[in-house]
């Protein structure tokens, strides 16, 4: 019996001194009827170079350079290209175990899962590229249907289920059916929005525990334009809302829902905070790009229905409580120096 095809989707942006581990654990997984689709976004390191080697060598493999547009556009360019009957989107500083495909292929085969996902671990890295620390993170066992999605846990669980593509593959079809894309403008809460909206629509979930992909967590971890951090952050309301809505369809209690998407946002300006130290202007240019955050309304509630975990999480509600935005950059550099 053939196998199914699957097309891995690589963002590619100036990532070379990773993309030879990411490239080398993808070539030899240990499931054969893949194609390698390489999106390089305009990089401007050697990563494009990277990318013309590989695929002189190897037949699996296909390159596409394009003008950068950041990490939406770069997906949404690569399954344009896909062929395959499932789709993997991947990023060019991760890596994979060997067995990452074919396990999720097979739990996918199972029941024609519309999507399948997988636990991962976070491998830490400091400024000085060392690694830090390797956290497993296993996902939620199981197999749902649509009538069976209200028995999804819904806690910090529902943030890593959502929040990442690379540890999940995506039926093709269902995606091309339903007219399922990436938003662009959404930088840092893409993934979040592109899943809500899928999942919403999905007939057939799997969800393996086995951790199989390898997320480097780094200090400058660029997969888009310098400029994200210049881009509304009003956009990303709707990924909020996106969210709320998929969890009302799964029967959610409202004050978990309140509590979840809470959590999403100030992880979100978190995010925001960190790119704007890494941003370039001045201190007090990205003191009031923060203050504007602050200012808007769905702040304060956002913060007031937020519940921290540890000591640094109240520290950073309360600063957002108190609109402290000069003692929020400080903070967040300290954490990511």
């Amino acid at each position: 019996m053939t196998k199914p095809l699957v097309s891995i989707i690589i963002s590619i942006y100036n990532v070379a001194p990773y993309l030879q581990r990411c490239l080398d654990s993808l070539v030899q997984q240990d499931y054969p009827e893949i194609e390698l689709l390489l999106i390089d976004d305009g990089a401007t390191d050697k990563s494009g170079e990277i990318c013309d080697e590989y695929v002189a060598n190897n037949s699996l493999i296909h390159v596409f350079h394009k003008v950068n547009g950041g990490l939406a556009d770069t997906r949404n360019y690569g399954l344009q290209q896909a062929h395959g009957e499932y789709v993997i989107f991947f990023d060019g500083d991760d890596f994979a175990d060997i067995r990452y495909v074919s396990t999720l292929v097979t739990a996918a085969d199972s029941i024609k899962a519309d999507i399948t996902g997988c636990g991962y671990y976070v491998e830490e890295l400091d400024r000085y590229e060392t690694t830090l620390s390797r956290t497993p993170n296993p996902f939620i066992d199981g197999r749902y249907t649509n009538m069976t999605f209200q028995q999804i846990p819904v806690d910090a669980t529902v943030i890593q289920i959502l929040g990442y593509t690379w540890n999940k593959l995506y039926r093709r079809q269902f995606l091309q059916q339903q007219q399922l894309s990436f938003e662009k403008g959404l930088s840092l809460i893409e993934d979040i929005d592109f899943n809500a909206r899928a999942f919403a629509k999905a007939e057939q979930l799997v969800f393996i525990k086995t951790p199989l992909v390898y997320y480097c967590q780094r200090p400058r971890r660029t997969l888009g334009s310098a400029a994200n951090y210049e881009r509304p952050f009003l956009l990303r309301q709707r990924a909020l809302n996106s969210v709320r809505e998929l969890l009302t369809q799964w029967q959610t209690p409202t004050g978990l829902v309140e509590q979840t998407v809470s959590t999403i946002y100030v992880d979100n300006v978190k995010s925001y905070i960190i790119m704007l130290n890494q941003s370039g202007l001045s201190k007090q240019s990205r003191l009031n790009k923060l203050i504007e955050i602050m200012n808007q309304p769905d702040n304060r509630y956002f913060v007031k229905q937020y519940q921290p975990q540890g000591w640094q999480g109240r520290l950073v509600k309360f600063l957002l409580q108190q609109r402290r935005g000069g003692w929020l950059l400080r903070l967040e550099q300290l954490r990511h120096s």
